[in-house]
């Protein structure tokens, strides 16, 4: 990323941050909401927006609706860590709390169908999106939104944010987002990590942040590091350099299992590599990595997920990992592979 489109996305920033203000300050409740499974930039970004609402002294409440046994061992700590400090409720909880003049702010997703409420975007007076992944005809519509690919992770948007409010958060949230940034930049390897990730890292950092807190959070039990390499070991090579991996469709993994597996594959340098696997009884995931030769959000929208030029996801339901897998070996053709102007624009 040059200087001049990381100055173009700080002015953009400052502009949204003036509409958030204005739209929260207008607002009597604000709830937020991140994708379905959460993960650490997820969950570390919706308690970004909670302070910003605090500090606009306005109540917010966080909703996440994943079960326990479905959860993420990180975002889970993180919870327990946060419960005395930050509202979370349920879907359920916000039908018994909600009034006619709240906002509902989304994170870390853009699209309706990622999101656990949903069926009751039309109760909300106000509907803001912050976002770093690429949106579609399925992003919710909204006029206010910041939704930024280009740039690594939500936590990193949110840290601007923070720091544009001049909201004095402790060392635990710092290292929160930093524990995002890590994870959705590979260990801050992936391609997505510019000079202004490592700003946003060196901020957190000045704020307390311990990144050895960010990679013992991500450190893999050995059962889970025994399950990952398991999966691994189902991938096979295909044409223009294709790996394809997928589960036995009675086991169940965690997202962040699949999305371990797919982070893993980076190594052996295939353009595009794309891990399956069941979640649960009715639905499979793909967690889906590219060099950036490949649009993985093409790819991935052909299942209804999305993400960007580097990675990506998407979950399917009523169907098993080997018919997604067939299906995938199917259409990833050369005319995946990025040639327009535009998309190499994009990559730089």
């Amino acid at each position: 990323m040059t200087n001049n489109e990381i100055k173009t996305i700080n002015t953009k920033l400052k502009q949204f941050k003036i509409k958030l203000q204005e739209k929260v300050e207008n607002s009597n409740q604000i709830f937020i909401v991140t994708h379905k499974h959460a993960d650490l930039d997820a969950i570390a970004s919706a308690i970004g927006i909670s302070l910003i609402a605090k500090k606009l002294k306005r109540k917010s409440y966080i909703i996440i609706d994943d079960k326990v046994e479905n959860s993420n061992s990180e975002v889970l700590s993180i919870i327990d860590d946060i419960a005395n400090y930050f509202e979370i409720i349920t879907t359920n909880m916000y039908r018994e709390i909600k009034s006619d003049n709240d906002t509902l702010i989304i994170t870390d997703a853009n699209k309706g169908t990622q999101i656990c409420c949903n069926d009751y975007l039309d109760e909300f007076k106000n509907i803001i999106i912050i976002d770093h992944h690429s949106q579609n005809s399925k992003t919710v519509a909204t006029a206010t939104k910041f939704i930024e690919p280009r740039l690594s992770s939500t936590c990193e948007i949110i840290t601007s944010l923070l720091h544009q409010f001049n909201i004095n958060y402790n060392e635990h949230i710092a290292n929160y987002l930093l524990a995002g940034i890590i994870l959705d930049t590979n260990k801050l390897r992936s391609e997505t990590s510019t000079q202004k990730t490592f700003e946003t890292v060196s901020k957190l950092l000045s704020k307390g942040a311990d990144i050895n807190y960010a990679y013992e959070l991500l450190d893999e039990s050995y059962e889970t590091k025994m399950r990952v390499n398991d999966l691994i070991r189902e991938t096979d090579f295909y044409n223009y350099s294709v790996a394809i991996c997928y589960g036995k469709n009675e086991d169940v993994y965690k997202k962040e299992e699949i999305a371990k597996a797919a982070n893993a594959l980076l190594e052996f340098k295939a353009d595009i590599n794309c891990v399956i696997g069941r979640i649960d009884e009715e639905t499979i995931a793909i967690s889906s990595r590219s060099n950036g030769k490949i649009n993985v959000n093409k790819v991935m929208e052909t299942f209804g997920g999305g993400g960007d030029i580097f990675r990506g996801a998407a979950q399917i339901k009523g169907t098993d990992t080997e018919i997604v897998a067939k299906k995938l070996i199917k259409i990833l053709k050369p005319n995946f592979y990025n040639n327009s102007e535009e998309e190499k624009n994009e990559k730089s």
